[in-house]
């Protein structure tokens, strides 16, 4: 069973590769406005590309559902009242 534990130790370790990243990124490129999860220089990743590989991961394990990009969510969430 996983743990919260499980999961601070997940954190750690993206935050430990980037570190790794940010190192080896020419320092006029990098940019850290503090994201977990960043690409190679530091920047937001690619929701649309992220929104496949995840389609793409859990078909793979044979597990159903529906994904919805970026651009889906911002019509599908609850609107304040």
């Amino acid at each position: 069973m996983r743990t919260v534990a499980d999961g601070s130790n997940a954190l750690r370790r993206q935050r430990a590769r980037q570190a790794t990243e940010k190192l080896a990124a020419p320092q006029s490129c990098y940019v850290d406005p503090g994201f977990v999860f960043a690409d190679e220089l530091g920047s937001m990743l690619d929701l649309d590309a992220v929104t496949k590989a995840i389609a793409a991961i859990t078909a793979k394990a044979g597990v159903k559902g529906k994904s919805y990009s970026r651009r889906c969510w911002a019509t599908l969430r609850p609107r304040p009242r």
